[in-house]
């Protein structure tokens, strides 16, 4: 005979279970460092001065995340409001957005959660343990918004031209190669417009 609070017991403990282990879809990792929800982008178009830190030049510097895998050509078309630069995972980009955003634009687009782009989330994970510590200058490769200047680059982060290495181009960033002091690499992830800092030029 089927004992049914037997049932009942097994099918709570397998609710539990699954309801304990299922990963968290918004969670992500960028450099070894395992980010949660922080800001959903409806409370921020209320109240954009929660992240004024990551402004520049009318455009946020953050992460942003979609509810669901972002349709490319549809993203193209609203470039002007939320730019992608750098992708993380197929849910979440670092991308630009404009100070003028509306909630109508965030509806379009999709976007469940923004984040602030914090400077320790912009450093490789093997870089931050000697970048900041050591006596000697170091060379990375930084990479900044396409539409960032040599001359920007040079006046904002107060650079000489001999700590600008290369340039190249890659899909929606420019990255240099810069040979700086600890207290340089420090000053320069402070920058909104900074988005990463690595020891490859692919990374």
């Amino acid at each position: 005979m089927i004992n049914i609070k037997n049932i009942f017991i097994v099918l709570f403990l397998t609710i539990s279970i699954t309801a304990y282990t299922q990963p968290d879809t918004y969670a992500f990792s960028v450099n070894g460092k395992q980010i949660s929800p922080q800001l959903e982008m409806a409370t921020f178009i209320k109240n954009k001065a929660l992240l004024s830190d990551y402004l520049y030049e009318n455009r946020y510097y953050v992460i942003v995340q979609y509810n669901s895998i972002p349709d490319r050509n549809y993203i193209h078309t609203m470039r002007d409001k939320v730019d992608l630069l750098f992708k993380i995972n197929d849910y979440t980009y670092k991308a630009a957005v404009d100070a003028k955003i509306s909630k109508k634009d965030v509806k379009k687009l999709g976007i469940k959660y923004i984040y602030g782009l914090q400077p320790d989330w912009k450093v490789e994970k093997n870089l931050a343990s000697t970048i900041f510590t050591t006596t000697e200058p170091q060379s990375a490769y930084v990479a900044f918004p396409k539409d960032i200047t040599d001359k920007k680059v040079k006046e904002e982060l107060n650079l000489t031209q001999d700590e600008i290495g290369i340039k190249t181009y890659q899909q929606g960033i420019i990255k240099y190669k810069l040979n700086l002091s600890a207290d340089k690499f420090k000053a320069l992830i402070a920058k909104p417009f900074v988005l990463s800092v690595s020891l490859n030029l692919m990374d």
